[in-house]
């Protein structure tokens, strides 16, 4: 079964050097990355902010900041 997300992470893997960020917990992006790594035959990479409806809602930009300064760190996130 392919959704929204799902096919929203697809676009952004076929982009050079780019890396879906998703924001919510690990298991909402291990079904994809399952299927990914099915289909492409070679691991995906999937970020995860862990930022649900209650942070995005009341303001916790601070989690989206560590999570983009973790993949800068990485050498992700250029």
């Amino acid at each position: 079964m392919l959704c929204q997300p799902i096919g929203a992470m697809q676009a952004v893997l076929g982009v050079h050097a780019a890396i879906p960020l998703v924001h919510r917990s690990q298991g909402c992006a291990a079904y994809p990355m399952r299927m990914f790594n099915r289909h492409y035959a070679e691991p995906a990479e999937i970020a995860l902010s862990s930022l649900g409806e209650d942070a995005a809602v009341f303001g916790e930009q601070i989690i989206l900041l560590r999570v983009c300064m973790l993949l800068q760190h990485e050498g992700i996130l250029n």
